[in-house]
């Protein structure tokens, strides 16, 4: 399960990176650089504000429990 999940998260990846390099010469976009914001910079975004809720739950989560392995995911996450 979890060669499952990291192979869809490369396929996806893969297919954002290659969303953000072919969008500036869309024919929907007059200006390339207002592509390369929606396409590439946006997500980066909204997973970094994503990472920054889950660091401090991953955090209360080791408060509770005392395993280590929270901790390495909450440092994981704010890294």
């Amino acid at each position: 399960m979890r060669k499952a999940g990291l192979v869809l998260l490369f396929l996806l990846m893969g297919y954002g990176i290659d969303l953000a390099f072919r969008a500036p010469n869309a024919e929907i976009f007059e200006n390339g650089d207002l592509a390369r914001i929606i396409f590439f910079h946006l997500p980066c975004a909204w997973g970094s504000s994503l990472f920054m809720i889950l660091a401090p739950i991953f955090g209360a989560a080791y408060l509770i429990t005392k395993k280590r392995v929270w901790d390495i995911r909450a440092a994981a996450a704010v890294e």
